[in-house]
């Protein structure tokens, strides 16, 4: 399990859940209906073997005290989770959450998350960060990156010593930056051939 799980676990949701967004507080339960971004980014965890907890702020808490927590963007990587901090209208601090799924060459990620997304399917990946971790950067919904967890002992490599893969398939030819770790190729091979037999 690792980062790659993570990512993979957070676009088969994007893929393929149809929740829409709705905060459930207290006792009450979440169900096929509804989900949240704390809830997404707890099943995302699961999903990789662990628990964070279901809200914002004990996923904060658990990756401050039990995994890894980063507060320079530099240091973020694919298969991370993100928080940002934002005000509502009444200037209440609230907190987001969201898995980073890519990352481009200017450092900015696209993030797979749940948000009301206009009382639509709650989960998905159309935006992007710019390079300071900024979410929504210039609008009324700008939130700030305030930072970022894993959990203890991830499995990958810096950004600098990732390589760039060639796959040619039926044909077609793509590149992948992927870690050159041992576990991370095999997750990497493994993921390509259930996508071959899905096809």
């Amino acid at each position: 399990m690792g980062p790659i799980d993570r990512i993979k676990a957070a676009v088969a949701k994007v893929q393929s859940d149809s929740r829409t967004y709705k905060q459930v507080k207290g006792s009450a339960a979440y169900n096929d209906k509804y989900v949240d971004c704390s809830e997404y980014g707890r099943e995302i965890a699961m999903a990789d073997g662990y628990d964070p907890g279901r809200s914002t702020w004990h996923q904060m808490k658990y990756y401050k005290e039990e995994g890894e927590w980063m507060t320079d963007i530099n240091n973020v990587r694919k298969g991370d989770f993100l928080f940002w901090k934002g005000k509502d209208s009444d200037g209440n601090v609230f907190y987001h959450t969201g898995l980073a799924v890519e990352m481009d060459d200017d450092n900015e990620f696209t993030i797979a998350q749940s948000t009301r997304n206009g009382g639509g399917k709650s989960i998905h990946d159309k935006y992007k960060t710019n390079a300071s971790g900024t979410l929504w950067a210039g609008s009324e919904y700008e939130m700030e990156f305030v930072g970022a967890g894993r959990p203890k002992d991830d499995v990958y490599a810096p950004k600098e010593d990732l390589i760039e893969v060639e796959v040619i398939m039926d044909g077609k030819s793509t590149t992948h930056s992927i870690s050159p770790i041992k576990a991370d190729l095999q997750s990497f091979i493994n993921q390509l051939l259930e996508e071959k037999q899905e096809e």
